[in-house]
């Protein structure tokens, strides 16, 4: 499936919720629940990834090849959110669709703060396992 249909399939069920507060920030595949997807900025872009590669795909792209990536941004108000990038385009679910960088930074406001290794993600992926 293309990134682009990909983010238009998790952004039509996409539901935003944030996280309980705690020490660390779990991260995981949104599983489809009445027709929903529940999850934050993090939930989104990883969703998306996971629909466009499949798992064994995602584990190839993100976490050893790095063709797909996972950048941390700050936000026009100040916050901080996370949006995907592969071939060039790049999501989250303030645009609910996937476009170019230039486009992408001109539709949001956001800055770029660093992208995320799987050094950095891995632990929030394996703590997403024990939070669901």
């Amino acid at each position: 499936m293309s990134i682009e249909k990909a983010v238009a399939a998790v952004a039509s069920k996409f539901v935003y919720r944030e996280d309980p507060k705690g020490r660390i920030d779990p991260w995981f595949v949104m599983r489809d629940n009445g027709g929903k997807l529940y999850g934050d900025c993090d939930d989104f872009a990883i969703t998306c990834l996971y629909k466009h590669f499949g798992l064994w795909g995602f584990i190839w792209h993100v976490c050893i090849t790095h063709k797909a990536q996972i950048h941390w941004l700050k936000t026009v108000n100040s916050g901080y959110h996370v949006c995907g990038v592969v071939d060039g385009q790049w999501f989250d679910n303030w645009t609910l669709e996937a476009m170019p960088r230039r486009q992408f930074y001109e539709a949001t406001g956001h800055t770029f703060i660093k992208r995320y290794y799987v050094w950095n993600f891995g632990i929030k992926l394996v703590a997403g396992l024990f939070k669901r």
